[in-house]
């Protein structure tokens, strides 16, 4: 839906001073709500992950805004310019929107990554508790207001849910993203360790307590990781586009060199610290590359 408002004065205020702008509107602006962008366009797309968000002529908080999005919407991003994408909405407008207030993943679908999450009436932790969902529940936000997602629920329901007990991906493989990550027989640093596991191993996901993954290892050995240890995203693919390049034992200049890859190279990464990768050499090496040195070339 689209709805033309009538032409009011507006008065910037800085990203600097750590909010937004109130919603004073210049010129004729379109409110779009959950608009999509048309498929097969060039770009990636983008989701505003606020209530609203203005579209601006240009990239500065200065200039005239053109439009308003609200939670939700997908846009295709054209470019990035410093801390704005310059986008393209459903309807072929063109303007440029800050970075921070959108994300590159659909909000619109979340997960459930805690057991028994609680959904409230309202935006608080003081609010009566509506229901509880299980991990795994996929759950469709339709705003979002400070840390709290409101989503709808089964019977045409809404409630409030707390962004620490949700997740952008659906639970199930998780991947090690450290040099290496101790798997502990319970939910503690202080339990029993009872597998030690290198950088990019895949483990499967079954619960979680507090800092703690419960996974299982695929030999059905089940236990507790630190979940800063790992990650849900897939390790990507990375290829070495310099002469040569130096695998590091620490992810600054300074760290001893591990091995030398050739040009052509291909590595896996499984983190990023600064400007250097945690990546694993053809030979088996773990070590830290940088990021210059390599090209992108997507998941496995």
């Amino acid at each position: 839906m689209i709805r033309r408002l009538k032409k009011e004065g507006y008065m910037g205020q800085s990203m600097r001073q750590g909010r937004l702008p109130s919603l004073g509107v210049v010129g004729f602006c379109l409110i779009f709500a959950g608009a999509v962008a048309s498929a097969g366009d060039d770009g990636k797309t983008v989701f505003v992950k606020v209530s609203s968000a203005r579209i601006r002529s240009a990239p500065t908080v200065r200039s005239e805004v053109i439009g308003i999005v609200t939670f939700g919407t997908r846009m295709k991003a054209l470019d990035h310019d410093d801390d704005w994408y310059r986008v393209r909405l459903a309807d072929g407008t063109k303007g440029y929107i800050y970075d921070e207030l959108v994300s590159k993943k659909d909000v619109g679908r979340l997960w459930v990554e805690d057991a028994g999450a609680e959904v409230r009436r309202s935006p608080s932790a003081y609010a009566p508790v509506i229901t509880t969902l299980d991990i795994g529940v996929e759950v469709r936000p339709v705003d979002k207001r400070d840390d709290w997602y409101r989503v709808e629920l089964a019977g045409g329901n809404a409630g409030w849910i707390h962004k620490d007990a949700l997740d952008d991906d659906p639970p199930g493989t998780l991947y090690v993203r450290s040099m290496s990550a101790s798997v502990h027989a319970g939910p503690s640093p202080m339990s029993t360790i009872v597998a030690e596991l290198a950088a990019g191993t895949k483990l499967k996901r079954i619960g979680k307590t507090g800092d703690f993954y419960q996974v299982r290892l695929d030999e059905g050995k089940t236990g507790f990781v630190f979940k800063r240890a790992v990650r849900d995203d897939e390790p990507e693919h990375l290829f070495v586009d310099v002469g040569e390049a130096e695998i590091k034992s620490d992810p600054t200049e300074y760290g001893s060199v591990k091995v030398v890859v050739p040009s052509g190279t291909e590595l896996m990464a499984f983190d990023k610290v600064g400007d250097f990768y945690l990546v694993r050499a053809p030979d088996g090496t773990l070590g830290w590359i940088y990021d210059d040195n390599v090209v992108r070339m997507g998941k496995s």
